[in-house]
């Protein structure tokens, strides 16, 4: 009986400690974050769509590869046009410059070329 007694006080804190971190963790969908292009090197332009959730500070800023996007109070939701012709990282910031978030924006290639189907016939 004294063990039950002994494990409860810390059972109940450590479920209360975990739901109180699953609520503030901040997080982010970035979409799309791959752009198709005709061939490596080509400008990408495309429309991203930002949804943010957790506990966001009330002033962020939005860069990409060190450049200021903009910044925000109170971002929940943002749509961006962004043109860039390789890979690139998109990360939020707050007023001390910390980064909070961070994703990679990938450039991928169409190809000119369609890989057969089948192997030619071969005797060896």
């Amino acid at each position: 009986m004294r063990r039950i007694l002994f494990w409860l006080p810390s059972l109940l804190i450590s479920t209360s400690a975990l739901q109180q971190a699953q609520a503030e963790d901040l997080g982010w969908r970035v979409r799309p974050n791959v752009c198709i292009v005709t061939e490596i090197g080509d400008a990408c332009e495309m429309q991203l769509d930002i949804e943010v959730w957790g506990e966001v500070p009330a002033h962020v800023c939005l860069f990409m590869r060190n450049a200021e996007l903009g910044c925000w109070q109170d971002m929940q939701r943002v749509q961006l046009v962004l043109e860039y012709s390789e890979p690139s990282v998109l990360s939020m910031r707050d007023t001390e410059d910390r980064q909070l978030l961070m994703e990679k924006l990938e450039i991928k290639a169409l190809t000119d070329f369609r890989q057969r189907v089948r192997k030619p016939w071969s005797l060896f």
